[in-house]
């Protein structure tokens, strides 16, 4: 997989770290430094060639794992960004825009930058070993491939059970941990300085037209700035939804206007729901905007050879239901684009996530953060960790160093800081194991305009549920959805199955016989059992794999076996769906096999 490691370590042991991630035959390898420090940048070459940059001068370079999007709005070019990000950081990164993790280091000043960007697309892990210096890299394997008898940290394998992901900073060794969103860390003369340079406005805004009109200019102008990045063809992964429609009427309005894209091929499969009518609506939009589709096989045959990989790509850190449909990518051909991208982020930035009723009904910004955020409840989790772990420490730990002031921008503000970087974006790493991706919502304008979205705009929830059964039609969504193209407001959304053109009202209640009556019965999301669940009972080499992480899994003295057992055992049988709490076990089980044990 692409990527970057290194530290204040000799350029062998440079080598060794960049070894440690995964290489297709066709990525491309740098590497920069001496005998004190450097750094190794794995990329897709000619595939991806504007979605990298290097640079070096002397004793000092650097790299951009990623693109910085507004760097030629400001006349810079890759040297010239990376030299003022190794000067002057602080005063540098609020201006630059774009996914990326950024590294750079003088070695006669024996001094390392690292940065990643302002909502946390691309991961960075570093640790400080006892005996000094600093390893980096953008999987964990790689500053722990140093790292000498590393330890469990089952705060975080509590956190991948309970949540499905990692909350704060933590990995599954205490020994590495991740750099958050927005953050330049220096190292200089043996000490680590960590600031946070940039955060977003969370004002809150006024309901309306104003604030629409708003929202789609900074939209259109964030995905312009993503596309002025890409040569070529450009992919995109488009289903029924809203988040994909939209963004690909950016990208063919970026081919009428920008000199990098050229032509879109968007890629569609029977999920998200199953058997949802997924393809037959993303032919219509893609036919409306006169672009080609093409549906791409989603099995679980096909996930069984990949998962490992998966698993690997993520650092153990999610659980591998949630990214079954990202599995998609390998059945690509060879002549896929160069880079494909997904509108990953967009509901959740747009009000899905964290609704009305956490800011209304919770008593503070922790308890609503763990109320959103946990995917079991907190019995079960007791019950499988045989530690002392407190579920709501990370909640707790975010609200207190947080320096906002009022519950709502105190959880918007761990939000902004945890939920994409650790859970939206986490996943991504697997599709840039095959091909160039981006995300347009590393931009601060449109990020500060989010961050102040109305509560109105936020979504609902149904009475009596605890706010667990969202309305699952979004206000904003759908206003934004109109405002940047009357043409795909005809065609239905395929979680209501009406046009976004009719009012919010007929969309909840669409929803609601659609979909809600199932939520409210308690089934499984909004095209019944999952693929996960589905894959699990039904594909015999999976459930082989899965069951033999189970069996390592209860060897661990943090785990209880017979709970274990039991969660299986229910699952097979079909008395319950336990996928939510099987899927992160055998994930962490996976991982820890390959890299700790």
């Amino acid at each position: 997989m692409t990527g970057i490691a290194g530290g204040t370590v000799s350029a062998t042991a440079v080598e060794a770290m960049t070894g440690t991630l995964e290489h297709e035959s066709w990525y491309e390898t740098e590497r920069f430094g001496g005998d004190d420090g450097g750094l190794g940048f794995v990329h897709h070459g000619d595939r991806d060639p504007s979605g990298h940059a290097s640079w070096q001068d002397g004793d000092r370079a650097g790299a951009i794992y990623g693109v910085v999007s507004s760097q030629n709005e400001r006349g810079l070019d890759t040297g010239e960004v990376i030299e003022a990000v190794l000067e002057r950081p602080r005063e540098v990164l609020p201006n630059l825009d774009g996914p990326f993790v950024i590294a750079c280091y003088d070695g006669a000043a024996e001094r390392v930058v690292l940065a990643t960007d302002k909502i946390g697309a691309r991961p960075c892990y570093y640790a400080t070993p006892d005996d000094g210096g600093l390893l980096f890299g953008s999987e964990v394997k790689a500053p722990l491939s140093r790292i000498d008898d590393p330890t469990v940290d089952v705060a975080a394998v509590s956190d991948v059970v309970m949540l499905g992901h990692v909350w704060g900073e933590k990995t599954l060794v205490e020994d590495v941990r991740a750099l958050p969103p927005s953050t330049v860390l220096e190292y200089e003369g043996g000490e680590v300085e960590r600031t946070r340079y940039w955060t977003p406005d969370f004002e809150a805004a006024e309901p309306g037209d104003g604030y629409v009109f708003e929202l789609a200019s900074r939209y259109r102008d964030a995905v312009t700035d993503m596309a002025g990045t890409i040569d070529g063809e450009t992919g995109l992964w488009l289903s029924g939804g809203l988040d994909s429609r939209t963004m690909a009427t950016e990208l063919k309005r970026a081919t009428e206007t920008n000199g990098g894209i050229d032509s879109i091929q968007t890629y569609t499969y029977d999920s998200n729901p199953p058997a949802g009518g997924n393809p037959a609506l993303a032919g219509r939009i893609a036919d409306t905007l006169d672009i080609a589709n093409e549906e791409i096989t989603l099995d679980g045959e096909r996930f069984a050879e990949v998962i490992d990989a998966a698993i690997d790509a993520t650092g153990g850190m999610v659980r591998w239901n949630t990214f079954v449909n990202l599995s998609a990518v390998y059945n690509l051909d060879g002549n896929a684009p160069g880079v494909v991208l997904e509108a990953a982020g967009q509901g959740e930035l747009l009000g899905e996530h964290i609704t009305r009723h956490q800011f209304t009904e919770c008593e503070d910004a922790a308890e609503g953060l763990y109320h959103r955020q946990h995917a079991i409840p907190e019995d079960t989790l007791d019950d499988l960790i045989e530690a002392d772990v407190d579920p709501r420490a990370p909640f707790e730990r975010s609200a207190r160093e947080s320096d906002q002031r009022t519950m709502r921008r105190t959880m918007l503000d761990a939000h902004f800081q945890n939920h994409y970087a650790r859970f939206v974006f986490a996943s991504n790493p697997l599709a840039r194991r095959k091909v160039g991706t981006r995300t347009p919502f590393a931009n601060g304008a449109f990020l500060d305009h989010v961050a102040g979205l109305p509560m109105t705009y936020r979504m609902g929830t149904y009475p009596t549920t605890d706010g667990g059964v969202p309305y699952g039609a979004s206000k904003s969504k759908l206003r934004l959805s109109r405002a940047l193209n009357a043409d795909l407001a005809k065609i239905p959304y395929e979680r209501t199955r009406l046009p976004p053109a009719y009012p919010y009202p007929a969309h909840v209640a669409g929803f609601t016989l659609n979909t809600g009556v199932r939520l409210l019965l308690d089934q499984m999301t909004h095209g019944g059992q999952s693929l996960g669940d589905a894959w699990y009972r039904s594909d015999p080499d999976l459930r082989e794999h899965v069951d033999d992480l189970l069996r390592g899994a209860c060897e661990r003295e943090f785990f209880n076996a017979a709970k274990i057992r039991e969660l299986r055992r229910e699952h097979l049988s079909d008395e319950e769906d336990n996928i939510m709490t099987i899927a992160p076990i055998s994930t962490v089980e996976a991982w820890l096999q390959n890299h700790v044990d």
